[in-house]
């Protein structure tokens, strides 16, 4: 059975084009470590078109935050491992998914953590 990772980290003040090419790219290397992904922005995402298609108002941080960070820690915690991505400190979701995280004991990893692994998937082989 493959882990199922959960990325955390911060999309605030960037436009979705760069938020999606940065979480793509991780995504990307975390299925080449063998991990199912799961990202709380396309979580939301794919919840307020949900809503949008029963007539109910999208939630936002300004108008749900209490409620969408509830949806993205039950989220996390189906996973088995949590990745940080390098911004993480800069978003409030993200700085309480880490300390829920560490209070379940669940293994947390950070993109420097991952580096020497990632290097064997990114340059050739030359043996």
């Amino acid at each position: 059975m493959q882990p199922k990772i959960y990325i955390s980290g911060s999309s605030l003040g960037l436009p979705d084009q760069e938020v999606i090419k940065k979480i793509e790219a991780v995504k990307t290397k975390l299925k080449q470590l063998g991990y199912l992904t799961y990202c709380p922005i396309e979580l939301v995402y794919l919840y307020n078109q949900q809503r949008i298609k029963a007539g109910l108002a999208e939630w936002t941080d300004q108008t749900h935050r209490k409620e969408i960070i509830g949806l993205c820690i039950d989220y996390m915690c189906q996973c088995d491992e949590v990745f940080f991505l390098d911004d993480w400190d800069e978003c409030e979701r993200s700085k309480i998914e880490k300390l829920v995280a560490e209070k379940l004991n669940m293994p947390v990893i950070f993109p420097l953590q991952l580096k020497p692994i990632l290097k064997h998937f990114t340059t050739p082989n030359n043996n």
